[in-house]
């Protein structure tokens, strides 16, 4: 009786190890696994995306859930996560990749996650907080052009989403906004080199003057739901455009 008792339990042992290899394979579990000791082994301080609490959490969120395989993905800072894209796009495959406070260091750390899902499509939406903590156009389009030869490797259809202007309520916003065209006219061409969609945010939610339209805002940077509504409008189009046959 012993023996057969025995016998079950070794049998039982063995299907969990086959069941558990077979889930880390079929899942890529290891591969994500190897990226979040790597994110989480030495936190470097002395990097601006790795100060914020948020980026931590929510890179934590990402490799621990993980990212449904062949899903158009949404990448970026607050202006990403600050809504449910899926109600927005009517859609149930758009995964939501935006982190408060993110800046183009912090999507050059973690892009190489999200490509492990194959994605159908990736939206890029970032770069206001990189101007907003001082960077020159020069050195913000520098941090464009690295993600543009991460991405490389990528063949998938690629939208960017120029940086949403300010509000003239916004403090500095005259100046800062200055900085926002210079790179988002870079961006333009860096698109058009790279063969990909390039949706300029000023032509979609700015005034005549440059200035993010008030209608769109509520606190003179980030969208309300008019903005969201004006911007998805584009972002599910190119969405729909790329859909798998």
């Amino acid at each position: 009786m012993k023996k057969a008792h025995l016998t079950i339990l070794v049998i039982l042992n063995c299907l969990q190890f086959i069941a558990l290899t077979y889930l880390l394979i079929e899942f890529r579990a290891w591969d994500k696994l190897a990226l979040f000791r790597k994110s989480h082994s030495i936190v470097d301080f002395h990097q601006p995306h790795l100060r914020n609490s948020n980026f931590r959490a929510h890179l934590g969120f990402f490799n621990v859930y993980g990212t449904p395989l062949s899903s158009h993905l949404i990448v970026g800072d607050s202006m990403v996560s600050s809504i449910d894209w899926k109600h927005f796009l009517n859609r149930s495959d758009v995964v939501n990749l935006g982190i408060p406070g993110d800046s183009l260091p912090g999507i050059l750390h973690r892009i190489d996650q999200h490509l492990l899902s194959t994605p159908a499509s990736i939206t890029l939406w970032i770069g206001v907080n990189d101007v907003l903590q001082g960077k020159s156009p020069k050195e913000t389009i520098a941090l464009f052009k690295k993600l543009k030869i991460k991405l490389s490797g990528f063949k998938g259809p690629i939208c960017l989403v120029g940086i949403t202007p300010l509000a003239k309520s916004w403090r500095g916003s005259s100046t800062l906004n200055l900085n926002i065209s210079k790179v988002n006219h870079e961006l333009t061409s860096l698109c058009q080199i790279s063969g990909w969609k390039f949706l300029n945010s000023e032509d979609i939610l700015a005034t005549q003057d440059g200035f993010l339209d008030l209608a769109f805002t509520y606190d003179g940077l980030h969208l309300d739901a008019h903005g969201y509504k004006r911007i998805s409008e584009e972002i599910g189009a190119f969405i729909e455009m790329n859909d798998s046959p």
